[in-house]
């Protein structure tokens, strides 16, 4: 199997379920921008994290890296714990941009939901769609696993391949800001289109290979990372009322992890078997189109246009 030469470190499915169903308790107004800067924030990180921890394992050791990890993982969720206050209706305030009126019947409906009638929701076909949507798209946003020895066999040295991972990062940070301020302006249902076509022209430049290119197309496709980050919270915001947000996230929010924990391995066997990555871009852009209809098909159905 194809090895990862540059393995991250990722915290994933509680950080992401606890941040959004506070997001979409909290920002009724304006809930594009804010989830777009929340979810920027690990492109930050990651840039942060690629900075300090590689020279403390180089001076040090593998174990000094993991106690760094750990111990500032703990100061942070500690930090979160103080500062994280509840859900509005746990503090007796309204939603940014919600009516009181609106917060205070949203509280009743949220008191009187049972919890058989939340595990249903995962059982009805807007849910289904949800889970294949964001699946597939995380299954193409996984070859970033492979970016770097990609470039390398393409006659990039390690250390420009490095460069150009760097650059991914900082563009991860700016694409998520600025597809927060373009879903606001454009809504998701029409404002998909154009990330999508971005997303599709670096899968091209990827097939094609062309050297001069590949660092272009491997930044272009921080746009990929982005709509992973940010889609699937707005999508179920939109999809889903407050009550039933938290039953249904509480899945849908692993479906990311779950995609790129099935699509590294699935792009090395792509590579093992046919010697290069090409069949994969091919599918990559197939599974793109499968995303980018189900959320047409699901919003429209949503009456979110």
């Amino acid at each position: 199997m194809r090895r990862k030469d540059a393995p991250s470190i990722r915290g994933a499915g509680m950080r992401r379920y606890v941040a959004s169903v506070l997001l979409n308790s909290w920002f009724q107004k304006n809930r594009s921008f804010f989830c777009a800067a929340i979810m920027a924030g690990t492109g930050a990180g990651g840039m942060l994290w690629g900075v300090m921890v590689p020279p403390l394992v180089e001076k040090s050791s593998y174990r000094a890296g993991y106690w760094f990890c750990s111990l500032l993982w703990l100061v942070l969720m500690l930090l979160c714990t103080f500062l994280a206050r509840g859900l509005p209706r746990e503090v007796g305030a309204a939603a940014y941009g919600a009516p009181e009126i609106a917060a205070a019947a949203g509280d009743e409906a949220s008191a009187g939901t049972a919890a058989g009638n939340q595990w249903s929701l995962l059982w009805e076909r807007r849910f289904l769609l949800l889970f294949v949507a964001n699946f597939s798209l995380s299954l193409v946003n996984s070859f970033f696993t492979h970016a770097q020895p990609y470039l390398i066999d393409h006659h990039y040295s390690a250390v420009q391949a490095g460069y150009v991972i760097s650059l991914f990062n900082v563009a991860l940070v700016v694409c998520k800001l600025l597809l927060g301020m373009y879903f606001e302006h454009c809504g998701l249902y029409r404002g998909i289109v154009l990330p999508a076509a971005v997303d599709f022209l670096a899968l091209t430049l990827l097939f094609l290979g062309r050297e001069p290119f590949l660092a272009v197309a491997v930044v272009l496709f921080a746009v990929n990372s982005s709509l992973v980050a940010v889609t699937p919270l707005l999508s179920a915001g939109l999809v889903y009322n407050a009550q039933e947000f938290s039953a249904a996230w509480g899945i849908l929010s692993a479906v990311g992890g779950l995609g790129n924990s099935v699509g590294a391995p699935l792009w090395g066997l792509v590579y093992d078997t046919t010697g290069s990555y090409r069949a994969g871009f091919v599918l990559a852009a197939m599974l793109l189109c499968l995303w980018g209809l189900l959320y047409r098909t699901i919003l429209r159905r949503a009456g979110r246009k």
